[in-house]
């Protein structure tokens, strides 16, 4: 929150197109970057999973979750839904479930939007193992 803050409050300034960025700052943002490829490509690969299975149903899951038939999911149903499985559930962890979900400001999730958000948009990707050692040759 604090470096959120400090940020926002920055004053702006003048870059031009031939300005670099500081060497530290570079090297940061591109560990930032790479570290959001492997989350997408590990949530990719467990949405696949998800839909193979044999008792999958978006339908299904999306109505367990919406317990009080609202036709869409909201903070508390959310809390409710995982601290059903995890015990404690973070604040922070349904925040972030409901940005990367949800892509309207009013704080619900829409069928439409679960939808979108559970359904695998890469096609090709194999079992976690496979991505594992495919990403392990790569590295080497």
């Amino acid at each position: 929150m604090q470096l959120r803050a400090k940020a926002a409050q920055r004053m702006n300034y003048e870059v031009n197109q031939s300005d670099r960025l500081q060497h530290n700052v570079e090297f940061e943002l591109s560990r930032l970057l790479e570290k959001e490829i492997h989350f997408h490509i590990k949530s990719e690969i467990e949405k696949k999973e998800l839909e193979n299975a044999d008792d999958f149903s978006t339908v299904a899951i999306f109505t367990s979750m919406d317990a009080l038939n609202y036709g869409y999911l909201d903070f508390d149903q959310l809390r409710n839904f995982y601290s059903k499985f995890k015990g404690e559930v973070l604040k922070e962890d349904i925040n972030a479930i409901m940005r990367r979900m949800s892509n309207s400001l009013d704080s619900k999730i829409t069928f439409r939007e679960f939808s979108v958000a559970i359904t695998p948009e890469l096609s090709g990707l194999g079992s976690s193992a496979e991505t594992v050692e495919f990403h392990t040759e790569q590295k080497q």
